[in-house]
Order: C-alpha cells, then sequence, then structure tokens
C-alpha cells in the first residue's frame, strides 16, 4: 500500500451492533492489537458459509443487505460478504484499509482469474498486514506482509515470497517444513464494485466449487467446526471427529446445534 491521496467513501453501517456481533464492544485506537481482536473474534463469531447459494437466494454484494444478514440476522456468508463488511467495519474505526483482488491456485498449478477470493491489506504505523475473515480456514491473526519471514498462528505457520512479477504469494504449513500456496495476489487496490461479475459467476456458475456442496464453518478456541453436505467434522486440539449425515433433515439439525441456524 503505497502512500496518495486516495480517499474511500466509508460505508454507513452502526458500529455498535457489528462489534457485539462479534463478541466486542471495547473500545479502542486503530492499532495492531485492536486489529488482531477484532480479527480474532469475527472468525469465532461469524461462520464462513455458502447456503444461500444452495437455496436459490441470490447474493447481492451491496452492504444494506449483507449486514441485515450477517448483522441482524446472525448468519454467515462468503469471501465477497465477509471480509466486504470487514472491510467497512475497519474503516468506522479508523483503519487504513484496502481491498484487494487474490488469485488462487488450481490443480493444474494455474492461476484462477482476478477477483475469485477477496481480502484486505491494513496499514498502521508504516506496516502493512493481510487480514482475511472470508477464507474459510485460514489464519485467525493478521500477517505482516514481508517477504521469506515465518510466521505463527497457533498450530500453522505462513510466510509470504515474491512472484517473478512482484506478487506476493502466500504459504501454509503445519510444521513449518513442508509448504503448500494458498493463494497469490498484488497490492493493487480494488473497489468493492469490482468483485460483483466474479460473485455472480461464483453463485451461478456449474464450475464454480461454491455450485457443488453446501458448506458452513467456524473457528472456535480449541478447533473448528465444519458442515457440509456429508458430514459434520469437529477438530479439537488437533483431533478430529467424524460424523456422517443420513439425510437433508440431518444437516439441518446439525446446522441449528452447532451454529444455530433456524430456518
Amino acid at each position: 500500500m503505497g502512500k496518495s491521496n486516495w480517499k474511500q467513501k466509508i460505508p454507513e453501517i452502526d458500529v455498535e451492533r457489528y462489534l457485539q456481533r462479534i463478541g466486542f464492544t471495547e473500545p479502542s485506537l486503530p492499532n495492531y492489537d485492536y486489529l488482531k481482536k477484532l480479527h480474532k473474534l469475527h472468525q469465532l463469531n461469524i461462520p464462513f458459509e455458502n447456503l444461500d447459494i444452495h437455496w436459490q437466494k441470490e447474493i447481492i454484494l451491496e452492504y444494506d443487505p449483507i449486514y441485515e444478514k450477517i448483522v441482524a440476522n446472525r448468519r454467515g456468508g462468503f469471501c465477497y460478504e465477509l471480509n466486504g463488511l470487514f472491510h467497512a467495519l475497519l474503516l468506522n474505526l479508523g483503519f487504513k484499509a484496502d481491498l484487494i483482488s487474490v488469485r488462487m491456485f488450481k490443480e493444474d498449478g494455474e492461476e484462477t482469474p482476478e477477483y475469485e477470493h477477496m481480502a484486505i491489506l491494513v496499514e498502521i504505523d508504516d506496516t502493512t498486514y493481510l487480514a482475511d475473515v472470508g477464507y474459510g480456514d485460514l489464519f485467525l491473526e493478521p500477517k505482516v506482509l514481508i517477504p521469506n519471514e515465518l510466521q505463527i498462528d497457533y498450530t500453522r505457520y505462513y510466510k509470504f515470497t515474491k512472484s517473478p512479477d512482484d506478487d506476493f504469494i502466500l504459504w501454509q504449513s503445519s510444521d513449518a517444513s513442508s509448504f503448500e500456496r494458498k493463494y497469490i495476489f498484488s497490492t493493487q487496490r480494488r473497489q468493492f464494485i469490482e468483485f460483483v461479475p466474479r460473485c455472480h459467476w461464483q453463485q451461478t456458475s456449474p464450475d464454480s466449487h461454491f455450485t457443488n456442496k453446501k458448506i458452513c464453518t467456524i473457528a472456535t478456541q480449541e478447533g473448528r467446526i465444519s458442515l457440509s453436505d456429508g458430514k459434520l467434522i469437529e477438530t479439537v486440539k488437533g483431533k478430529k471427529k467424524e460424523t456422517h449425515l443420513l439425510n437433508a433433515d440431518d444437516f439441518n439439525v446439525k446446522l441449528k446445534e452447532r451454529f444455530g441456524f433456524d430456518f
């Protein structure tokens, strides 16, 4: 993030109610400790989920309906919703934050088109951090955007490298030895509206992995709870317990029991 006269219109949202949604109401200055707390609590209280896609309910990239869904109705969302709304919260709290476009790596090693994923860069005291509360299962605390520096996040390790085109590549490891590429991005600032076409593609194309199966996942203090079409996975202190689901009704029962969703 370079210093410039870049100006952003700050979306009007009920900040106090949003903070209550993630279980944090303590006021603070826009510093790293505050960002770290917000980032972690967001993932402990708001799930990543793509259920609207499977319930044939269009996801519209506008702040009011997303806020209503996630904050007022206590739902979750996928990357464009979660990171889009979190970015709005950060701006309202006085952080210098920008949306960025993220490309993923396909199975053949090729990159997806731009806007496949949305993330956030936050600048605090001349240091840039990568924030991402909309990936599904990634780091709980923002990461410093410095190449080749190993960063620990609970039971995982992360690092950034630079591509030949000077983009950043995010790597993840469980042992600090064997790393896998998670995604690639540049630091070019993006507008929320730029993600609209890819968001539409993600929820309508048969080639999108979001249209192929339902997913609802949330971080916990000791691990993670993930619910898909076929099974419930509960991870506690690195140990996984899988429960196979009987049918769609069983899915809905588990959705209510583990995530509090009641339809």
